[in-house]
């Protein structure tokens, strides 16, 4: 299993500290803020987004356009996209071996990762594309008209 952590933030400096002797054999990389994430997904088999707090994220959102599967802490938005059973796992932020257990879950799962990521596509198409968000505010509208 290889990791690839992207992104900057406060927790990055400790954890390329912790994680030192993972990177030096080539388990662990550190690519930091990218513009290119669509093209880094074609390569990887989950994503997982190990948070303590988070909005509804675009990350999330991006992973499962691409058909990843999902793992990400139970916190904030998160499981507005995240469903367990469904396109991936939650796990209680904060807590590394509930996280390392849902990884190993779907590393040692083909057919389970398949299932999840083929649903995290089909629920972003469904729940969050442009005509879905159009037809969610134009129901509001309606109803709104309605009340009149």
């Amino acid at each position: 299993v290889k990791f690839i952590i992207i992104g900057e933030g406060d927790y990055l400096s400790s954890m390329q500290d912790n994680l030192a002797t993972k990177a030096a054999s080539k388990q662990v990389f550190f690519l930091g803020y990218r513009s290119d994430i669509q093209q880094i997904h074609k390569y990887c088999d989950i994503f997982v987004l190990p948070t303590l707090h988070e909005t509804l994220s675009v990350a999330l959102l991006e992973a499962s356009i691409e058909g990843l599967p999902l793992i990400a802490s139970n916190t904030g938005g998160v499981p507005e996209i995240v469903e367990t059973g469904y396109n991936g796992i939650l796990v209680p932020p904060g807590y590394p071996a509930s996280l390392a257990e849902a990884i190993n879950t779907l590393v040692n799962n083909n057919k389970l990762r398949q299932q999840y990521g083929e649903n995290a596509k089909k629920k972003i198409v469904e729940k969050f594309s442009e005509e879905s968000i159009v037809n969610k505010i134009d129901k509001v509208y309606q109803s709104l008209l309605e009340q009149k």
